[in-house]
């Protein structure tokens, strides 16, 4: 299968296009508010969800999760452009959380395309939220000089 993402701002409103197979889909309001984009046929409620627009290295993110379950534990993971899996954060417990929200806050390292993941598990289940996938751009490197002033 063939998965295209195509993302651009209007009037502060996220328009993904997804092809998949030659079929094609827009996505609006259930798309996060960020440069990021849910994985394609999964619920918004469901997936890691990031605040920012325009994600740069070296800047920090938070990063939040639907509780669906009472008694959880919830712990956020990415995969970085190299294929490396990282912990984001430390894993968060709530006895009665069922229809609240969890956070955790990440500053990625690396330019590229970030996979984030959130994990839920508990007495009886174990599930895998994600991916929402985020295109991570390069921290600038400006370079500045100084005139010179009359005396």
């Amino acid at each position: 299968m063939n998965l295209v993402v195509k993302c651009g701002i209007a009037a502060s409103v996220l328009v993904a296009t997804v092809s998949a197979g030659g079929t094609m889909a827009t996505a609006g309001a259930d798309q996060p508010a960020s440069g990021c984009t849910y994985s394609s046929g999964s619920l918004p409620a469901d997936q890691p969800a990031v605040s920012g627009t325009a994600l740069q290295v070296n800047s920090a993110y938070t990063v939040t999760a639907a509780i669906l379950n009472p008694n959880t534990t919830v712990a956020f993971s990415s995969v970085g452009p190299d294929g490396s899996a990282v912990s984001i954060g430390s894993p968060i417990t709530v006895a009665d959380g069922a229809g609240t929200t969890v956070s955790v806050q990440w500053t990625p390292t690396k330019a590229g395309t970030h996979k984030l993941y959130a994990h839920e598990s508990g007495p009886g289940w174990n599930f895998t939220y994600g991916p929402t996938t985020c295109e991570v751009a390069a921290a600038p490197t400006g370079t500045g000089s100084f005139g010179s002033f009359p005396a």
